[in-house]
């Protein structure tokens, strides 16, 4: 599922985004729901469905009053590339690629085996 397919969005090794081009390496990305939404990716009907089920509108992302809080959408990497990873004591050092973000990594880090039974 994670791995680019024709008509996919994605990002190239220069984080420049376009339409999957077969033999390029490129790295799949998923959309980011905001007021400008872009439905026809084959991820849409999972996306149409959460936002359903949420009972939220793409357009609800438009703040007319805050403009500067409005969020457009985009996209975002599909997975999460953690390089340079080291563990020295109580230091956890590591590298991202671009649009990632640390605490979702962090999170992974010191989640319990057992969320669920752990109360999260």
């Amino acid at each position: 599922m994670f791995n680019p397919q024709e008509g996919d969005v994605c990002f190239d090794k220069n984080g420049i985004l376009g339409k999957y081009i077969k033999g390029l390496e490129q790295k799949l990305s998923i959309p980011l729901v905001g007021y400008s939404y872009y439905k026809k990716t084959r991820f849409d009907y999972y996306t149409s469905k959460i936002l359903e089920y949420e009972e939220i509108n793409p357009k609800d992302f438009y703040l007319k009053e805050i403009q500067e809080l409005s969020n457009e959408g985009g996209y975002r990497n599909s997975s999460i590339i953690c390089s340079d990873h080291s563990v020295n004591d109580n230091i956890i050092s590591f590298s991202l690629s671009r649009g990632s973000f640390a605490t979702i990594v962090l999170r992974e880090i010191i989640k319990p085996e057992d969320p669920i039974r752990s109360g999260f």
